[in-house]
């Protein structure tokens, strides 16, 4: 703590640092979007909007989401001097970012299940995720934020598919397809490209939902002439 006090000179960081919570030690969480991309059902762009900072879970940035912790930030975050001499001189630049900012860099954040991910603005973000807890002050005007819905039940169903292959079945992960779209608002369709056990070397395309039961039935022959030699053997010698 105290090399972090000797980086930190705004009377409103020090108060942070010395005061904030327990929250403040979690580290600052990297965003799944890479990962969640394909199992993603839902997206929605919302424009120039309130959030509720204390939300903000982590960052897409890989200064900060190797091991970092907020408090931390507080010390380490690249420009972060500059952030808190800002909040102490020109507080309503944090009120209204469009209306008061001096810089051309949007506000934006992720929102994957109800938790926010800071795409652009690390430093407003972490001013603004101190002041909720710290202060109370619990609503964020942003300059935007994607919504997206991934589902758990495609994850569990992708899952559940690879349980499925024999040797030599495979496919090349989960794909979407657009199928709907309503002012800002994409709705998709999750579907696997499979090659499958056998002679017959095709790809076929399959909606994730039927995936598994599909290879399944396909597999049974085959699955039931590889396990009857474990079959056998345990009736003989068990």
């Amino acid at each position: 703590m105290e090399d972090l006090e000797q980086l930190v000179t705004t009377p409103t960081g020090r108060a942070w640092l010395k005061e904030a919570g327990p929250w403040a030690d979690e580290k600052i969480r990297p965003s799944p979007r890479h990962d969640m991309t394909n199992f993603t059902i839902r997206e929605t762009r919302i424009e120039d909007c309130d959030i509720d900072p204390r939300k903000i879970v982590g960052t897409s940035h890989a200064r900060y989401n190797r091991g970092m912790t907020w408090r931390e930030f507080l010390a380490y975050g690249q420009r972060i001097k500059t952030t808190l001499d800002v909040l102490e001189t020109n507080p309503e630049y944090y009120e209204d970012p469009k209306g008061y900012a001096t810089d051309t860099e949007p506000w934006h954040l992720l929102e994957i299940n109800g938790e926010l991910y800071i795409f652009t603005g690390n430093h407003r973000s972490v001013v603004a995720k101190f002041r909720a807890h710290e202060e109370g002050r619990i609503k964020q005007r942003v300059w935007s934020v994607d919504r997206l819905v991934v589902s758990k039940v495609a994850k569990r169903q992708y899952h559940e598919l690879q349980a499925e292959y024999l040797l030599g079945g495979r496919d090349w992960g989960p794909k979407r397809e657009l199928i709907s779209e309503a002012g800002s608002t994409k709705q998709y369709r999750i579907f696997v490209d499979c090659i499958l056990h056998g002679l017959n070397p095709n790809v076929h395309r399959l909606p994730l939902a039927d995936a598994a039961a599909v290879v399944r039935k396909r597999n049974r022959v085959g699955k039931a002439v590889l396990n009857f030699p474990i079959s056998l053997w345990n009736r003989l010698f068990k």
